[in-house]
């Protein structure tokens, strides 16, 4: 599972490739810049609403994933 810091890794990665700022980011996603700050930074676990704003800002896809982690 991505923890804090992968997630606002790869959310600062897709924001620098499209070109973007926090201010643009956060303005497109409906969020204030100071959450897209927090998350990049890994201060912020966000949730799945906040996440699919943020994907469709930067023009990305949302995928989540359940893996079993032991038989039962």
């Amino acid at each position: 599972m991505a923890n804090k810091l992968n997630i606002g890794r790869i959310v600062k990665e897709a924001r620098e490739a499209a070109g973007l700022s926090w201010y643009m980011v956060a303005k497109l996603a409906g969020v204030s810049p100071h959450t897209v700050r927090r998350i990049e930074d890994g201060e912020n676990i966000p949730n799945v609403a906040i996440l699919e704003k943020l994907a469709d800002a930067l023009d990305c896809r949302l995928v989540v994933e359940f893996e079993a982690l032991k038989k039962r």
